[in-house]
């Protein structure tokens, strides 16, 4: 047996008993591989989804209410600014407010005063403000003593100018909610409205003989012309025993 002979011989035997595992590999890669189930897709988006909203759930927000400003027309209106005074939020705090506000494209006002320009408007179309009824009752809170005067002042004028050729006579009934302390604060919330209508409820309940249900349904209206005739002060309301004093004194005896 020449040795050509004989290294033919070893290579068929090799080929008989030893895989040929090149092969096998390519013929695994070309098979199919069987497809993940829609089940375990939805889950693994699920489990996903869960943790995106707990890392947000935690991560601080960015954009803080710098100040709230209470609209009270007949409708009661709260919005939220940040200290560029861009509007965060708008709040309807009555049924009245509600259907004011659905009549207006909210997403199209960032800007604060554009925002009072249509509620004005809103409020003139629906017939809630009018000569007879010109009263808006304003009422602000924030921690910027500075910025919270500055708006009262911005608006004072800007709402009787921008409203003044359909009811000259608009008038701003001022509140002073940044003297409120915690407790009334707490009663305007429960109630829905101001601390400033509060305040003027809470006064006409000592100087007439109307009941807080019956005052607490009154228009804006009604509530300042009712005041007046009491002599009651529509812009700062309320008894002497109901101003608060200097924080931890014992208030007014």
């Amino acid at each position: 047996m020449n040795d050509d002979h004989l290294r033919h011989r070893i290579k068929q035997a090799a080929h008989a008993h030893v895989p040929d595992v090149k092969s096998r590999v390519l013929a695994q890669a070309r098979r199919p591989q069987p497809r993940q189930s829609h089940g375990f897709r939805y889950a693994f988006a699920g489990t996903l989804a869960l943790l995106l909203l707990a890392v947000f759930a935690f991560w601080p927000s960015t954009t803080d209410v710098y100040a709230t400003v209470h609209l009270d027309i007949n409708p009661s209106i709260a919005v939220d600014l940040d200290e560029d005074e861009q509007v965060l939020e708008v709040r309807a705090l009555n049924t009245d407010a509600q259907l004011l506000i659905s009549a207006i494209d909210l997403s199209s006002f960032d800007n604060f005063d554009d925002l009072i320009n249509a509620i004005v408007d809103e409020a003139i179309q629906r017939g809630v403000m009018s000569e007879s009824n010109p009263f808006i009752m304003i009422d602000i809170t924030g921690h910027d003593v500075i910025f919270v005067q500055n708006l009262y002042d911005h608006l004072s004028t800007r709402i009787p100018q921008h409203a003044m050729d359909r009811i000259p006579n608009a008038e701003i009934i001022r509140g002073h909610a940044g003297e409120a302390v915690g407790e009334e604060v707490a009663r305007a919330r429960e109630h829905n409205m101001s601390v400033q209508r509060l305040r003027l409820i809470e006064a006409l309940l000592d100087t007439t003989e109307y009941d807080f249900d019956t005052l607490k349904t009154m228009s804006v209206a009604e509530l300042v012309h009712l005041a007046r005739e009491h002599d009651v002060d529509t812009n700062h309301p309320g008894p002497p025993d109901r101003t608060p004093g200097p924080p931890n004194s014992p208030g007014p005896p």
